[in-house]
């Protein structure tokens, strides 16, 4: 990042200029957020596993310099859910009367930064109010996707097809460069979901990830510990990115996330079982 080059396969590497926007080792800004929101609770949990003041230094270190990297790589989305997902590990590490005072303490001083300083107004937070042709763009995306799924009367027009007719409406089909890519992202997992395989389909997803949620949340309530956090801030995280990531369904790190999440909801419902079958017997 500090030296604004780029790894041969990152989106950035074709400017042909230093960018220093970072994307670490995957192919673009939102991509890299995404990472850096879903697996920072699984990286405070293993660090604070044990209870030392230079682990708590490591801790509060990573919280600054993520944050300057989410905030650089100019990811709405990314910064959302990062804010949420350190949210969630501040409520779970302490007591409510500590998160209140610090959300009490840290509104505040986010407010006289945004009243002296003008926040929106310097440049690494413009694109908060600005990227006015990037939402306009995104809007016409979405519009595309939902009309796509009306046209088929909601059944899907097939798995991967509707990044061909999201390209199609935003440039036509006559002088298109041969080395361009013929299709375009929804930029929307739900809406995407819906084009592709219908209200049937798009059910069936709402439905595990209801499940997943449900069982997040009771983890989060009911268990003390981090670690039982950590499905739920993990599943925030995919909520907030699956709105505006432009590669969600190729992105192997959301979906290992989403799989640890999986895996740790899992392992205390059988824990359960055990503790149960062990009353009985």
């Amino acid at each position: 990042m500090l030296t604004g080059n780029h790894l041969w396969y990152s989106s950035l590497s074709e400017n042909g200029y230093p960018d220093y926007r970072p994307t670490g080792l995957l192919t673009n800004t939102n991509d890299f957020s995404s990472y850096l929101s879903i697996y920072f609770p699984i990286f405070v949990y293993l660090l604070l596993k044990k209870n030392s003041w230079w682990r708590w230094l490591i801790v509060l270190s990573s919280v600054a310099i993520l944050f300057s990297l989410v905030v650089a790589s100019e990811s709405r989305t990314g910064l959302f859910a990062f804010g949420v997902t350190l949210l969630l590990i501040i409520i779970k590490l302490f007591s409510k009367q500590i998160v209140g005072i610090l959300l009490f303490i840290s509104m505040n001083l986010i407010g006289i930064y945004l009243l002296f300083m003008k926040l929106i107004e310097k440049q690494e937070f413009s694109y908060l109010v600005g990227k006015e042709t990037s939402t306009d763009q995104r809007m016409l995306i979405y519009e595309t996707a939902l009309n796509v799924a009306k046209d088929s009367h909601f059944l899907g027009v097939g798995i991967g097809v509707v990044p061909n007719y999201i390209f199609q409406a935003l440039y036509g089909t006559v002088n298109i460069p041969i080395q361009m890519q013929q299709t375009m992202s929804a930029h929307n997992f739900w809406l995407a979901t819906l084009a592709d395989v219908g209200i049937l389909g798009l059910c069936c997803v709402l439905f595990f990830f209801s499940w997943l949620f449900f069982f997040a949340v009771k983890l989060f309530v009911s268990k003390k510990g981090l670690l039982a956090g950590v499905p739920l801030c993990i599943l925030m995280a995919f909520i907030a990115i699956s709105i505006g990531s432009s590669s969600i369904f190729e992105m192997r790190v959301v979906w290992l996330g989403i799989g640890i999440a999986l895996a740790i909801i899992h392992l205390n419902l059988r824990g359960k079982e055990e503790e149960y079958e062990e009353k009985i017997y």
